[in-house]
């Protein structure tokens, strides 16, 4: 399983991690609020991705030391930084700083973490969707959105009386000219009529052009 490890004391930065890829399902999540806890959590989990706030006490030496330990020297390391760049900053990167992030969140935060954690970039964008449930109380038609995509599945806002496994038929309106079909399963509840879904099959030519669209749609700017 992916991990991330999360070393920040209570606070903004470690709130708005929760709307960030390291708060998808499928990451193990492990957190520190010191030098100390970090460097014991980050060997004994060995995390994927080690997420660390400037502001935490000898931040620049949690660094250090992880990159200095041949059990975690692999992993990826991000810096969250609220405020103006710092000089000490630079200290951060020549230590093993993979990245430092800017606080409060923006673009770069989704496709950054993303790709240091290795999980699939998912698009927080608002699509409109033909959907054909296949669930409890037979095959329902059904408009909706899909309220974010990656390239592994999507978060559906629907009418649809859905249960986890139900099978969806999607037509998935991309733009105003292009969409894509296939099916999807739902893994998981999220709320009133929301359902996260997980593609289960998406013909060869819609799948590329989906991967496209993913790969060249604008992030959202955030507000």
């Amino acid at each position: 399983m992916l991990s991330v490890l999360i070393c920040a004391a209570a606070g903004p930065v470690a709130d708005d991690l929760h709307a960030s890829p390291v708060w998808r399902d499928g990451v193990d999540r492990h957190k520190a609020d010191s030098l100390h806890t970090g460097l014991s959590l980050a060997v004994a989990a060995r995390p994927t991705l080690v997420v660390i706030d400037r502001d935490l006490p000898r931040a620049e030496k949690l660094v250090l030391e992880i990159r200095a330990n041949a059990q975690t020297a692999g992993c990826s390391i991000v810096v969250v930084a609220t405020g103006d760049s710092q000089p000490g900053e630079l200290e951060l990167l020549e230590a093993g700083a993979n990245a430092i992030l800017r606080h409060p969140p923006n673009g770069e935060w989704e496709e950054r973490l993303g790709r240091l954690l290795r999980v699939p970039t998912r698009r927080n964008l608002r699509m409109h969707a033909d959907l054909q449930v296949e669930g409890q109380f037979g095959t329902e038609q059904h408009t909706g959105r899909a309220l974010n995509v990656s390239r592994t599945g999507m978060l559906l806002d629907c009418p649809a009386a859905a249960r986890v496994g139900d099978e969806i038929r999607f037509d998935l309106h991309l733009s105003m000219d292009m969409s894509v079909k296939g099916t999807a399963r739902v893994v998981r509840m999220a709320g009133a009529n929301k359902y996260g879904c997980e593609f289960a099959n998406m013909e060869a030519w819609d799948a590329r052009r989906f991967e496209h669209f993913l790969d060249t749609a604008p992030v959202p700017a955030q507000t």
